[in-house]
């Protein structure tokens, strides 16, 4: 009788993580350059084979040996997520990256696939912490949603990122966690997954996996970039002495509500076609769907965004490449 694919395909990245280490060990490629991919991309499926173990449903493999199709769209969507704080790090300077691939095409290739695991990263995270009933038994009771609060928070949501842009040098953390006010009263009204409705139906537990999940994330995100080749580092105001890793100690409280943001742009970004792979705990509105021709629309311009903010961080964020030259 063969194997599951879920349990299959976390014995082969097993394999695939143990190899990469060794690899990195001995100085050898594809580690060097392609670590970060590699020890990610087989983290993703190591704990969605553990968790399909556990619980009997796997969030990549739809039935028998076909991935889901909205595990792609969860991929696509977190590649153009992270450049939206890619975006915003332009302007807060906060983190640099030295001795990726010099060519182009190979470069924005190996940027998108590791940018890709953002999000099923944090997915499969918590979806662990859920398959060992962490946070199960939290409650939220007499939590009322009304329309002063959405349009409260998210107010404070756009004014915490205007603060990064106006004044990145103080109000630099405002970031993890503007996004994350700002967009989840969107998802709310329009019947998306959303964390406040999770809060207005008593199911709590998600939120707080989600931040413990971007702690677990935020740690192994730093340990295994401390022994890459081609890795980030910082240039945080104010924090930056006490580090772990390479990450200043203070700058591990963003992963938490990082983890947040993460979750209510990915319902954002999967909207259009209803097609959320994250599991829901709670009811949700009746969903309403924008016009194929707003839709497309939408695309476009994230395409535009994805290039434009590429070309930027070849420009201003990357300061070395892996064939010793620097950035001009």
């Amino acid at each position: 009788m063969s194997r599951p694919a879920p349990i299959l395909s976390a014995f082969v990245a097993v394999v695939i993580l143990l190899l990469t280490h060794l690899l990195l060990l001995l100085h050898l490629e594809p580690a060097l350059t392609w670590f970060y991919p590699l020890v990610w991309w087989s983290y993703i499926f190591i704990v969605d084979g553990f968790v399909f173990r556990r619980k009997g449903r796997s969030l990549i493999w739809a039935s028998g040996r076909q991935i889901d199709g909205r595990f792609w769209l969860m991929a696509l969507g977190s590649a153009v997520i992270w450049l939206i704080f890619e975006a915003f790090n332009l302007r807060l300077e906060n983190w640099w990256y030295h001795d990726v691939p010099p060519l182009r095409l190979i470069r924005w290739t190996g940027t998108i696939i590791s940018f890709a695991t953002v999000i099923p990263l944090l997915a499969e995270t918590e979806r662990l912490l859920n398959s060992f009933r962490c946070f199960d038994r939290a409650t939220a009771t007499g939590i009322r949603i009304t329309p002063g609060l959405l349009l409260a928070s998210q107010a404070a949501g756009a004014l915490m990122l205007l603060a990064c842009l106006l004044v990145p040098r103080y109000a630099f953390p405002l970031v993890w966690g503007g996004f994350a006010l700002l967009i989840d009263p969107i998802n709310y009204r329009a019947g998306a997954p959303s964390l406040l409705r999770d809060w207005e139906t008593n199911h709590p537990g998600r939120t707080y996996r989600l931040l413990t999940a971007g702690l677990i994330a935020g740690l192994l995100w730093e340990l295994w970039n401390f022994w890459a080749v081609a890795r980030w580092t910082y240039t945080v105001p104010f924090v930056g002495e006490w580090k772990l890793f390479e990450m200043p100690m203070l700058g591990f409280l963003g992963f938490p509500p990082f983890a947040l943001e993460a979750f209510v742009l990915y319902q954002l970004f999967c909207r259009p076609w209803n097609a959320s792979i994250w599991p829901r705990p709670s009811a949700n509105a009746p969903m309403r769907r924008p016009s194929r021709a707003l839709t497309l629309l939408a695309i476009m311009l994230v395409l535009l965004f994805c290039v434009i903010v590429l070309l930027a961080i070849d420009r201003h964020t990357i300061l070395s490449f892996a064939d010793g030259s620097t950035r001009q």
